[in-house]
């Protein structure tokens, strides 16, 4: 396995002004991408800058999820999530779970906020796509160091062992021939 490269950039995490639809409206555990609101979400981000990630928040104020993928947050060595009542239980999501049972990092299924996210010593997303990749920014503050973070590390590397997929050098490798392909349309 490849140890993550240390100047990997993350991600900036933002919330938009599109709330997450409550449960009692469509049920989130309903694994659908053609709800208008992700997109509204994801529009709203990108009008916040190029490449943000946005997290929505419940009609309490409450982070929940993004637009396909779910949100840890680290802090004091416990992983943080959000309560399962408004957020898709994601494959991704549960296995990061199993992951830091397996690793004997503490979890947290709980209701977070602005500030607890603000405050976070890591902050990362999950999903079947991309596993896990961490977040430099939320709300346009560092996270951080805005590196991964020393529980972000670990269950990375579980994750890859328990796979047997290097899934940080295939990011990398794409990255790369997605940059000599973009040159190319030039």
């Amino acid at each position: 396995m490849v140890a993550l490269k240390p100047r990997f950039a993350g991600v900036p995490v933002v919330i938009p002004a599109q709330p997450a639809l409550p449960a009692h409206l469509v049920d989130p555990k309903a694994k659908t991408r053609s709800r208008l609101h992700y997109q509204m979400a994801q529009l709203q981000a990108a009008r916040m800058g190029p490449g943000r990630w946005p997290v929505m928040l419940d009609p309490d104020g409450f982070l929940t999820e993004g637009p396909g993928w779910n949100i840890f947050l680290v802090k004091h060595g416990t992983l943080l999530t959000p309560e399962p009542r408004n957020i898709l239980l994601g494959v991704s999501r549960a296995t990061i779970m199993e992951l830091a049972g397996e690793l004997g990092i503490p979890v947290r299924e709980t209701n977070l906020g602005r500030y607890e996210a603000l405050q976070a010593d890591e902050v990362f997303c999950t999903a079947t796509t991309f596993c896990l990749v961490h977040a430099a920014s939320f709300e346009g503050r560092p996270v951080g160091d805005g590196q991964p973070g020393p529980l972000f590390r670990r269950l990375a590397q579980a994750w890859q062992q328990k796979v047997g997929v290097d899934f940080v050098a295939q990011a990398h490798a794409y990255a790369q021939r997605l940059e000599a392909w973009l040159r190319a349309q030039l």
